[in-house]
């Protein structure tokens, strides 16, 4: 079920048509808030519990978002040699 609704955050961000794609998606079911984020360089998705607010959850991804970042040389492979 969830990758159902991260599979239509994916294809809502990714649209094409007259709205074009959405940078930011947010989508409330009674089990859980899925969020997506586009921007440039980044696609973010994220499961959140299903009441909080979403200023609440954009603070919570933008948070992470920072820490991704900050981490990302730890986390990911940028560069190899191969």
């Amino acid at each position: 079920r969830l990758l159902r609704r991260y599979q239509r955050a994916q294809a809502r961000t990714h649209a094409k048509g007259r709205d074009g794609p959405a940078h930011e998606y947010f989508a409330a079911s009674d089990s859980e808030l899925v969020v997506a984020w586009r921007g440039a360089g980044f696609e973010l998705y994220v499961a959140l519990w299903p009441l909080i607010q979403l200023p609440a959850a954009a603070a919570a991804c933008s948070q992470l978002l920072r820490w991704l970042r900050r981490e990302e040389k730890a986390l990911f492979l940028t560069y190899t040699k191969y």
